[in-house]
Parts: structure tokens; C-alpha cells; sequence
């Protein structure tokens, strides 16, 4: 079987996910009006309970090193079948995973702003998987992306969610596409 890494930007305003609203208002009044608010700022605990397992925060080196895990959820470990707390991008494979990965965070410290993706990937048993992640910046000096909160609800699991997928795919061959530059 083929395997796939691809993703699509989609409107944060087109977001399906109620909880994710709930995440991005946090967020916000977090974020006193800065770009983005501080890892101090965020209480994990005011956050809704069911996205916790499917959460992921990391640090972003300041020279562009390897992305460092500070909290990979369970449920998100669970899924591909490997724990990242503590540990680096580096060891994610394969290659082309790391790639789709790493990519997306580069997108949110580039625009520094809530990004919303649609993803397409191939996991540990070679299904693939369709799921909605929201990538939310985080600025410990007030001036550049220094980590990256995100929080992952599959489309596999809510029919709701399945069709807002088709929904967004409907123009191409049903895969997303995005180049890992």
C-alpha cells in the first residue's frame, strides 16, 4: 500500500470542531492581545477534557534545530504507534512523515497564527487516516514562535466530520495535497 503525508490549509472560520472554538477563545484571552500568548500562560486543565489525549505541544529550537516534544497526548501516541515526549523530530519516521510534520509547524512559525490543517496520513497498521489539526503558536519572549500547541480530532470518527472532509476534497482526487518546502 502507498503510503500518504498530505494536508490542506482550511479557513479557521470553516473549523467543524466544537471544541477546537472552545481551544481557539481560550487561546485568545490567553494571549492579551499579543500574537500569541506563553506557554506560562496556558492552564492544560481549562482546556476541554477529551482533547487532552490528543493534544501535542513542542518547543521550536531558536536556529531552526529539531523540534523538541514537550507533551505528546496518549491518544495521539496510541494512534501511530510511537511516544515523542522528550524527544525531537528527528525521530520520527518515516522520512516523509517527519516531513508532512515539521512542515505544518514551519507554516505556524512562519504566519504566526492559528493554522487549521486537513491531513491525510498513513499509520502504523497502513490505513490512512483523515483528521483536523489545529496548530496554535506560542511566544515565551513575546517576539517569535517559540513552541506550538496542537490539538487533533479525527474525521475516521464523526460522521460530521467525514463530510465536511469529502466536502473539502470534493475538487481534487479525494487526497490533499501540500508541498513540504
Amino acid at each position: 500500500m502507498d503510503q500518504v503525508f498530505s494536508f490542506r490549509e482550511v479557513a479557521i472560520d470553516d473549523n467543524p470542531v466544537p471544541e477546537f472554538r472552545t481551544v481557539i477563545d481560550y487561546w485568545t484571552a490567553q494571549a492579551r492581545g499579543k500574537f500569541a500568548p506563553s506557554w506560562l500562560d496556558i492552564d492544560m486543565l481549562r482546556l476541554p477534557a477529551p482533547l487532552l489525549p490528543l493534544c501535542i505541544v513542542v518547543d521550536l529550537a531558536p536556529d531552526g534545530g529539531p523540534i523538541s516534544y514537550r507533551y505528546f497526548g496518549s491518544g495521539v501516541a496510541d494512534l501511530h504507534g510511537f511516544e515523542l515526549t522528550r524527544r525531537t523530530t528527528d525521530a520520527i519516521e518515516p522520512p516523509e512523515l517527519r516531513n508532512h510534520i515539521v512542515s505544518q509547524y514551519r507554516i505556524v512559525e512562519r504566519e504566526r497564527r492559528p493554522v487549521f490543517f486537513a491531513t491525510e496520513i498513513s499509520v502504523k497498521d497502513g490505513h490512512r487516516l483523515r483528521h483536523l489539526m489545529l496548530r496554535l503558536p506560542l511566544s515565551d519572549d513575546g517576539d517569535r514562535v517559540t513552541g506550538i500547541m496542537t490539538f487533533e480530532d479525527y474525521a475516521s470518527n464523526r460522521e460530521e466530520l467525514r463530510a465536511y472532509y469529502t466536502e473539502i476534497t470534493k475538487d481534487s482526487d479525494g487526497y490533499l495535497s501540500q508541498s513540504f518546502d
